[in-house]
C-alpha cells in the first residue's frame, strides 16, 4: 500500500477528495482513495474520524493507494501530525497486536523527538539537569531493588539493566518516556496520556494506567500485557483481528 501525506496545498490532487466521514461502501470501492483533512479540526472531531477509519479498516487495508491532503496546516501542529500517523497505522496494521505495536512506537518516537530536540532534561557533560553537582551519570535509569526478594528488608539502588555504556537505552519503554522527575516538574514539564492523541484515542483507562507504570519494561512485554485487557472502546468492535 502506498500511503502519501501532503501538506502543500499547491500539490493537491483534489479531483476525487472525500472527507473521512464520507466513507461508506460506495466510496470505498476504488483502489485509490484521497482524504481531505482540515488541520483546524478539534481533537473531538479527529477522534470521531478515527472511529470511522477503524470501522472501514478491512476495506482500507486492501487499497493500493491512500492519499491525505491536509488543509490549513501550520508548522508544529503536532495534533494533526499524530492524527495522520494514526490513520496510517490503522490502515496498515495486520491485527490488534500490530496496531498496538505501531501506536506504541508512534508515542515513543513523539516523546523522543520532544526530549532530544529540545534537550528538555538539560543534559550537559553527560549529566541531566537534576544530577548536576553529583557523581551520577545514570539520570532516572535506576530503581530500588531487594536482593533478598519480596520477603527481604534490605533495598539498594540499582542501575537499569537496559542502560547501555553510551548512556542510551536499549529498549523502548513507554513508562520511562512518560515519566518526569521533580526537576522537570518544577520546570512545568509533564506528559499525560490524555495529551497524547495516539495513546488517548486507542487505549482504554485500564490500559492507560498500565502504560504509565510500565517503567523499565520492553515494548513486547508491555504490548502483550495490554492485549490481556479487554478494550471496551471501539477498537475490538470493528478491527479485524486476524
Amino acid at each position: 500500500m502506498d500511503f502519501n501525506i501532503n501538506y502543500d496545498k499547491d500539490k493537491f490532487d483534489n479531483s476525487e477528495e472525500i472527507t473521512i466521514q464520507d466513507l461508506n461502501k460506495r466510496t470505498i470501492r476504488t483502489n485509490k482513495i484521497t482524504f481531505k483533512i482540515n488541520a483546524l479540526d478539534s481533537k473531538r472531531k479527529l477522534k470521531k474520524d478515527i472511529k470511522k477509519v477503524i470501522k472501514y479498516k478491512k476495506w482500507l487495508e486492501i487499497k493500493k493507494e491512500i492519499n491525505i491532503n491536509v488543509y490549513n496546516y501550520k508548522k508544529d501542529n503536532l495534533l494533526i501530525v499524530n492524527f495522520v500517523n494514526l490513520v496510517e497505522a490503522i490502515a496498515k496494521a495486520k491485527n490488534i497486536k500490530d496496531l498496538y505495536n505501531r501506536v506504541y512506537v508512534l508515542a515513543c518516537d513523539y516523546l523522543d523527538l520532544h526530549f532530544y530536540s529540545k534537550n528538555v532534561c538539560d543534559f550537559c557533560d553527560n549529566k541531566c539537569g537534576g544530577k548536576q553537582g553529583t557523581d551520577s551519570v545514570t539520570g532516572c535509569c535506576h530503581y530500588f531493588a531487594n536482593p533478598l526478594g519480596p520477603l527481604g528488608f534490605k533495598y539498594k539502588l540499582v542501575t537499569c539493566k537496559y542502560l547501555q555504556e553510551d548512556g542510551r537505552c536499549s529498549i523502548k519503554s513507554i513508562g520511562c518516556k512518560l515519566f518526569t522527575c521533580d526537576y522537570l516538574n518544577k520546570k512545568g514539564v509533564k506528559f499525560r496520556i490524555r495529551d497524547m492523541f495516539v495513546l488517548d484515542t486507542i487505549f482504554n483507562p485500564i490500559q492507560k494506567v498500565m502504560l504509565v507504570i510500565a517503567t523499565y519494561t520492553p515494548q513486547e512485554i508491555t504490548v502483550n500485557r495490554l492485549l490481556k485487557v479487554p478494550n471496551l472502546k471501539f477498537v475490538n468492535k470493528f478491527f479485524i483481528n486476524k
